[in-house]
């Protein structure tokens, strides 16, 4: 009867930790909104981690003509991971760069291939399809955050 007491404890504590590592890590995703607002229209992109392998969360802003204006991406598997700026992509500096290129190289790629990057792929991806306007009503896993204040409140998220 004791051994039981224990394990609901251990239980109950690990749920406590794991509930103050979700409010700390939903903080950082906020603030590098906040912060990557200035960059233009954001895309928001993700790569779930399997079992020992780590995700990603990918945010990338350009400006109305797909240009690359900046990026963050937090890597990692636990409450650890850290919004960074993203410096490159594919091995290049990505700042002045057209999402319309990355994504075609990005499709020319194996599917493998395509996995590793799927979180970028995702945001450039909801970019594209902000600025064709033809994927009104269809549904992504990616998200974008307008540019213009009016249209986006940060407490929604």
């Amino acid at each position: 009867m004791e051994g039981i007491k224990w394990i609901f404890l251990l239980m109950f504590v690990l749920f406590t930790l794991q509930s103050f590592g979700s409010i700390i890590q939903i903080r950082g995703y906020k603030k590098a909104i906040q912060r990557c607002r200035q960059l233009g229209n954001l895309g928001i992109g993700q790569k779930r981690s399997r079992l020992l392998s780590s995700g990603n969360i990918v945010i990338i802003g350009c400006d109305s003509e797909g240009i690359i204006t900046g990026g963050e991406i937090m890597e990692g598997i636990t409450l650890l991971a850290h919004f960074k700026p993203m410096e490159k992509i594919l091995d290049r500096p990505m700042v002045g760069e057209s999402i319309y290129d990355y994504l075609e190289e990005f499709r020319a790629m194996p599917k493998k291939r395509q996995k590793f990057y799927k979180g970028h792929i995702q945001a450039m991806e909801a970019l594209e399809m902000r600025f064709s306007h033809a994927g009104e009503g269809e549904e992504t896993s990616a998200e974008v955050i307008p540019a213009s204040d009016d249209d986006f409140d940060i407490d929604d998220l």
